[in-house]
Order: C-alpha cells, then structure tokens, then sequence
C-alpha cells in the first residue's frame, strides 16, 4: 500500500520491527537495543508524545511550504522584471541599495515571520503526507505562478505606461517639468501634459531633441543649455529631483506587494481565512509593521540615501501604490474559492 508506518517498542523482542520501520519510537526506559533501532526516544515514557511530535513535524513542512512560496514569488518577479526592462530600458528601474533593503524582507524578516509560525492542533485533522509528495504543492504552484503574473504585471503597467495615467501633485516637480517642456518643447515619452509623473527610465529621454532655439537665451533655460538635449538633461533633473516619482512608485509597489503577499503565505493549506490564528504568532505582526514603516520612512525621509524621489511620494501616489499592491490579497481570496 505504500504507507509511511511508525512503530512504538520498548523491548528488545521490538528491535526488528523498530529498525524496518518507517518510523520507529522507543521509550527511554526501553532496552539499549530498542532505542539504538529507533528513530525517535521519547524521554518522558509518555505515548502521547508521538501526537505531539506529529503536530511539530506537520507544521515544520507547512513553515518550509510558506517561505518556499514566498521566495519564488519574489525572485521570479523581481528577476524576470529586471531583465526584461533591463533589455527594453536602458537601466534597471530598481536601484542597488533599494535591493538591499528588498533582499532584506525577502530572507531576513521572512525568515523570522514565515518559519516561526506555533503549531496547532488543526494539523492533526488533515489526512497524512504521502511518502512521495514534493515540498511544492499544486496549490502553491497556482498561487506562486498567478501571485507572479499579477505583480509582474503591475509592475510592467508603471513602467510602461505610468506617466500617462498617474497625476504629479509635488509642486517642486511640477515647476520643474514646466521648465523642461518650455525649455525642449517636449516631456519625457513624447508628452505635453505637465501636470503628469515624468518618465524615469532614460530611454524616453530622447537625444534628438535639443534645446528650442529661442530658448537659447533664456534664463530658465541656463542649466539645461550645458547639457545640449533632453537625454543628457536626464542627469541634471535627477540632480535636482532625485530618482523621477515613476520608479519611486515601483519600487514601493514591490515592497508592498511584497508585504501583503507575505500574509497570504501564512496559509498553504487552502484555507481561506489568512488571519487565523494570527495573535499566535506575535513575532510575525510586530516584524510586518516594522516593514510597513521602514519602507514609509525610506520613500519619505531616507530618500536620497535610498536614491527615491525628492520630498517623497504623494497621497495620491501612495494611495495607488497600497491600492495596486493589495490586489495580491484580492487574488490570494479568489484562487481559495
């Protein structure tokens, strides 16, 4: 039948079967000779102990099964989005200390989070592992591949297309994307409307449009003569506004999507309730909303050392970045229905 058999022995007469077994316990009061054939003693001559070791072995795979999924999604996404902009763009969008602070919440904190979660005697109600089972489940395999999709492609919509839907409420920004388009009569990606987030990727930045002749003398447009085109005046908008909001925003999406998704992989066995049992696992709230506040301090206050945007992000763009990144929660609901 191909079942995993456990034996229980304390004698010497049990040896054989506590040796061939899949499983053998012996009690520490047992023989040498039945404890040296078994796998696991159980110091305290309790039976009831077995129970107790099949709940803790039961929950160290359901922990491994959680961050397994959670890595998978993020280095699949993260690696895939990095090539592909990589070869589109003309950089990544998603600088090296912010991978850092990324590499962080994905081993570090994940560790301790997803890996650290007390058993419950709910695993004694599901029905047994099978001797051949894999460690990635069809269940996670599903979660792992739509969770990616999903937050590839949100990721891929900003980069592509954000500047043409998300609004600029920086006033500092504003001012100055007023002066590039007096200046070189066009924006980054061929756009006019002021009042939008500029492109951040330089490859919008076109090397073919140079400054407007009749602005060649105009005092607003001193600095950016230096720099002869729009390509080369990516350096100097950077200098003045740091990292363009555009790329600020993806890089707050990941981490929050991140972060939201980390609390779907507290369950991997189907249940819908994604909260449950959350209050035993103090550990795991403490470091999520350490996470949520680093991350609002580093797009906030640390955004020059962490390379973000000037001044930060606005509400409005704050509040897309939240919104886009608990769809993963949304999904995460749907595939359990």
């Amino acid at each position: 039948l191909n079942y995993i058999v456990a034996v229980t022995g304390d004698g010497t007469n049990d040896a054989p079967a506590l040796s061939k077994c899949d499983v053998g316990f012996s009690m520490f009061n047992g023989t040498d000779i039945a404890k040296n054939s078994s796998d696991i003693i159980l110091m305290n001559n309790n039976f009831s102990s077995i129970v107790s070791a099949i709940k803790y072995g039961r929950n160290i795979i359901d922990n491994l099964r959680k961050f397994i999924q959670f890595q998978l999604v993020i280095n699949l996404t993260i690696c895939s989005f990095i090539v592909i902009c990589s070869c589109i763009g003309s950089e990544t969008p998603i600088k090296s200390i912010q991978m850092l602070w990324i590499d962080l919440i994905m081993d570090s904190f994940a560790t301790l989070t997803l890996t650290t979660e007390p058993p419950h005697d709910g695993l004694l109600s599901r029905k047994p592992t099978k001797r051949h089972e894999n460690i990635i489940t069809k269940n996670m395999i599903k979660h792992i591949s739509l969770q990616t999709a999903l937050q590839f492609g949100i990721l891929m919509s900003i980069y592509l297309f954000g500047p043409k839907f998300i609004q600029e409420q920086d006033l500092s920004r504003i001012a100055e994307n007023e002066i590039i388009n007096k200046c070189f009569g066009i924006l980054p990606g061929d756009m006019t409307d002021t009042n939008k987030i500029i492109y951040g990727v330089k490859n919008f930045w076109h090397n073919h449009v140079p400054i407007r002749k009749e602005m060649m003398n105009n005092e607003m447009c001193k600095e950016y003569i230096e720099y002869g085109n729009l390509s080369a005046a990516f350096k100097l908008y950077t200098q003045r506004q740091g990292s363009p909001a555009q790329l600020t925003m993806i890089f707050n999406i990941f981490v929050l999507y991140t972060l939201f998704n980390q609390i779907n992989c507290r369950v991997v066995d189907g249940s819908k309730n994604i909260f449950a049992r959350l209050k035993n696992n103090p550990l795991f709230i403490i470091i999520e909303i350490f996470e949520f506040i680093v991350q609002f301090v580093i797009v906030e206050y640390w955004n020059a050392v962490f390379k973000a945007t000037k001044n930060g992000l606005t509400y409005q763009q704050w509040g897309i970045c939240v919104v886009l990144s608990s769809l993963s929660l949304v999904l995460d609901f749907i595939l359990k229905l």
